[in-house]
């Protein structure tokens, strides 16, 4: 996986208007272990709770690249 990922963080570097976000924080316990208890039964599909914690990781990324709304909107 950490291979593949850098391929897409080089990716994201080199093309305008693309930002890699590792969530792969959120998956692993403060020794880098897979925290099992956000998988399901086929560790390939997660449990709710792991999704609240991409969520906190996508959120501020996502308000910093947030076009406001003004820029969106045609004139009148």
């Amino acid at each position: 996986m950490d291979h593949y990922n850098a391929l897409v963080r080089a990716y994201c570097g080199a093309t305008p208007h693309h930002t890699f976000v590792d969530i792969n924080p959120a998956l692993v316990d403060g020794e880098g272990r897979p925290r099992l208890e956000l998988y399901q039964a086929d560790r390939l599909h997660f449990h709710p709770p792991a999704y609240i914690a991409f969520a906190a990781i996508l959120k501020p990324v996502l308000a910093r690249r947030a076009i406001p709304a003004s820029v969106l909107r045609p004139p009148r």
